[in-house]
C-alpha cells in the first residue's frame, strides 16, 4: 500500500484554510476534506511492514500539543510544477513526535526519500505558474495565521492515486498516551 503518517486539522481549521484557496488562475486547489499535515511519507509498504510499523508506532509516547498554520509559500515539486502550502510553527512537541517516527522508519530501513522535516500543509498545485497573480496572492496571505488547535492523535493513511486526485483512507489511528 502507498502510505503516509499525518495529522488531520479539525473542521473549523479546514474551513479557515479553505478561505485562502483561491486567487491564482490555473491552480488546482486541494479539497479541504483532504487537508493534512504530513509527518512522514512512507511510499509503497508491504502488509508485513505495515503490521511492524503499527506495532512500533503504537509504542510512541506523546502528550497532546497545539499547532497553528501561518503564511503561504510555494516550492517546485520534484514531479514538476509548484506546490502551494501554508506553514506550521516547529514546536518542540511536533518535532519530538516527528523524531520518534523517524527513528522507527530508520529502524525498519524504509526508503522514504525524505530530507529535512519542513512542516506544512499543501493547499494547491499548479503547472502553469502566474508570477503576477502569485505576488498578489502572497501579499494578501503572507500574514495569514490560523487559530491554534490541539493535536491528540495522528493517523496512518493509505493513498490511492486516481486521475481525479488521491483518495486517502485512514488505516490506523495513534492517540496521545503520555
Amino acid at each position: 500500500m502507498r502510505a503516509f503518517l499525518a495529522i488531520i486539522p479539525p473542521e473549523e481549521i479546514k474551513e479557515e484554510l479553505s478561505r485562502i484557496t483561491h486567487g491564482i488562475p490555473g491552480v488546482k486547489w486541494k479539497n479541504p476534506e483532504t487537508f493534512h499535515l504530513t509527518l512522514q511519507f512512507l511510499g509503497e509498504i508491504s502488509e508485513e511492514i505495515t503490521t511492524n510499523l503499527n506495532e512500533r508506532i503504537s509504542c510512541i509516547k506523546f502528550e497532546p500539543f497545539t499547532v497553528n498554520f501561518h503564511s503561504v509559500g510555494f516550492f517546485h515539486s520534484a514531479k514538476g510544477g509548484y506546490t502551494i502550502w501554508t506553514g506550521v510553527d516547529k514546536n518542540p512537541s511536533l518535532i519530538s513526535l516527528y523524531d520518534s517516527i523517524q527513528k522507527i522508519v530508520n529502524l525498519l530501513q524504509l526508503k522514504t526519500g525524505s530530507k529535512d522535516f519542513i512542516p506544512h500543509l499543501t493547499i494547491g498545485k499548479t503547472y502553469n505558474w502566474n508570477f503576477t497573480r502569485w505576488d498578489y496572492y502572497f501579499e494578501t496571505y503572507r500574514e495569514f495565521k490560523s487559530l491554534e488547535f490541539g493535536v491528540q492523535e495522528f493517523h496512518l493513511f493509505s493513498s490511492e492515486l486516481k486521475p481525479s486526485g488521491a483518495i486517502y483512507t485512514i488505516e490506523k489511528t495513534f492517540v496521545a498516551n503520555p
